[in-house]
Formats: structure tokens, C-alpha cells, sequence
């Protein structure tokens, strides 16, 4: 086999593998709920506090480069600038300290996402804090090259972006 038919070979498997993962990611259902929890040694107000900080604890984490706030009180809105994209994140319930429901916008992609922040006290092991329930509703239709990656990353990371948000948010407390 020469190197010319093995180069075209490999050319080859790499369409078709790119082509097999568009397919699967338009054949993935346009919604997803994701779910995490975890026991947080803070008080629900500490907890609800750290939320609400949301220059310190942006919802993109590290991506986050600016925020423009907008709106006020227990209903903030803001954007969060992540370099050549964008995500618009709207409060819109606040029961403090017990409920945060938040809604979000990528402007650079047809995603959005609503997510339920649920605060309750709780007890582990003997040290009182709270518990947080974090669920997540995604929404990826159709409308630009991005839909089947993201549709495929959602399912694969979303979790592990929701636990690592959670492990800052621990964090930011224990700085507090």
C-alpha cells in the first residue's frame, strides 16, 4: 500500500467519522435535564449569599473574562463575556433562601439552559449546612453548525460543569 492510498484511507475515516458524529448529534432529542447535589458545611444563607455573588462565582467559571450586570434587587441579571462569545444569565425566581432559578442565553450558539439552584438545611456527619440541588433543563435546537456538538457535549460534560461550579462555590465560602 503506498503512502498516497494509506493518507487517502485516513482521510477518509476522518470524514466519515465526523459525519457519523454530526448524525448522532442531530438524532440526540433537543432537551436534556441534568441533575447534581451536594452537602455544603454553610448555612443556606451563606450558600444563597455565594450564589448571589455572581462576579466572584460567574456561571461560566474561568471562562468568564467581564460581566455586565443589569437589572437589581433579588432579580439581577447580567452578561458574561467568555472571549468571542457571550451568556446572558436572568434571575427569574428568588425565594431566599431556599430557591434561585435562573435562566441562560448563549448568545453565540441556539443553547439555553434554565437552572433551579434548591437550598435546604441539612445535617452530615454530625456538622449542620446546607444541602444543594442543582437541575439544570438544556435546550439545543437546531439553528447553527454547533447544534450536534453541543448537543454531545451537554450530555457528556454538563454534570462535571455543574459538580466543578459547585466545588467553587465550596470554595468561595470557605474564603468568606
Amino acid at each position: 500500500m503506498s503512502y498516497w492510498t494509506l493518507g487517502l484511507f485516513c482521510v477518509g475515516v476522518g470524514v466519515a467519522l465526523v459525519a457519523l458524529f454530526i448524525c448522532c448529534g442531530y438524532m440526540l432529542a433537543v432537551d436534556v435535564t441534568l441533575t447534581t447535589s451536594r452537602f455544603l458545611a454553610y448555612p443556606p444563607g451563606a450558600v444563597w449569599r455565594g450564589l448571589a455573588d455572581h462576579e466572584s462565582n460567574p456561571v461560566t467559571g474561568q471562562a468568564c473574562r467581564s460581566q455586565r450586570p443589569f437589572g437589581t434587587g433579588d432579580m439581577p441579571g447580567w452578561v458574561e463575556q467568555m472571549g468571542s462569545s457571550s451568556v446572558v444569565v436572568k434571575t427569574v425566581e428568588s425565594n431566599k433562601p431556599t430557591l434561585l432559578v435562573r435562566h441562560f442565553d448563549d448568545r453565540g450558539t441556539t443553547m439555553t439552559s434554565r437552572m433551579v439552584y434548591q437550598m435546604e438545611a441539612a445535617e452530615e456527619e454530625g456538622v449542620r449546612g446546607t444541602r444543594i440541588t442543582m437541575i439544570q433543563d438544556v435546550s439545543v435546537p437546531r439553528g447553527t453548525w454547533h447544534t450536534p456538538l453541543f448537543r454531545i457535549l451537554v450530555r457528556i460534560f454538563g454534570t462535571k460543569g455543574m459538580t466543578a461550579f459547585l466545588a467553587r462555590l465550596n470554595r468561595y465560602l470557605g474564603r468568606t
